[in-house]
């Protein structure tokens, strides 16, 4: 199936190529007292404080961020209990190299339906629809969105472990709307925490760095929404 899905990702081109200098806006909670400004404290977390996220389980490492801060602070705050402000610092990465995603927010050209020689492109193009739809709905942690995450987290594994373009590349991350901000663009890179850190010796450089100029702390009075 998840191969199959892979096809279709080809068939109707949703991959992209975005270019170095693109920036991204990662917003991390913490309490008031903390005042991270690393690419490791505002950076992807440690594996071992990696919770259950919409493309990842817990334990796996992501990058998690927006296209612009207002879908970074909304996909961010949540209620807090007593309806006490949350406390954060939003900082810009930007990549250092062109990265390969899939790319959910493309729009579909969906063929005629009654086209029969286009029929299985119109099967394909519903089955994305609501493959998107449930990828990017809210979920409200209610203790249940362990169960509601999986479908979410198999589909993202494959797509950063067993799928490449024809070429042989590899994808970088996912690029997907915003369920929480109308016309926001999210991404979910496939990188960790180590990985973001310039010293850490890897062979390649990290393909986003932090602009520790843009680093910002902030603070919002939650509302629920409706």
């Amino acid at each position: 199936m998840l191969d199959e899905l892979g096809r279709v990702v080809l068939n109707h081109g949703l991959t992209a190529t975005l270019s170095s200098g693109i920036r991204f806006f990662r917003l991390r909670l913490h309490q008031k007292d903390e005042k991270p400004t690393t690419a490791e404290s505002l950076g992807a977390p440690p594996s071992d404080r990696a919770v259950n996220s919409r493309m990842s389980p817990a334990g796996i490492s992501l990058f998690y961020g927006a296209m612009d801060q207002r879908t970074a602070r909304a996909e961010t705050f949540r209620l807090a209990p007593g309806n006490m402000p949350e406390y954060g610092t939003i900082a810009c990465w930007t990549s250092t190299r062109s990265i390969l995603v899939l790319d959910l927010t493309k729009h579909l050209e969906s063929p005629s339906f009654y086209a029969a020689d286009e029929s299985y492109l119109y099967d394909e193009a519903g089955f994305l629809y609501g493959f998107i739809a449930d990828i990017t709905q809210p979920i409200e942690r209610d203790g249940r969105e362990h169960i509601e995450y999986v479908p979410s987290q198999i589909v993202t594994e494959y797509f950063r472990t067993g799928f490449s373009l024809p070429t042989g590349e590899r994808l970088d991350g996912v690029l997907y709307p915003s369920a929480r901000k109308k016309y926001g663009k999210c991404v979910a890179l496939f990188v960790g925490n180590q990985q973001l850190n310039p010293t850490y010796g890897f062979e390649t450089a990290p393909p986003i760095a932090l602009d520790s100029t843009s680093i910002r702390r902030t603070f919002a009075r939650p509302r629920r929404h409706t």
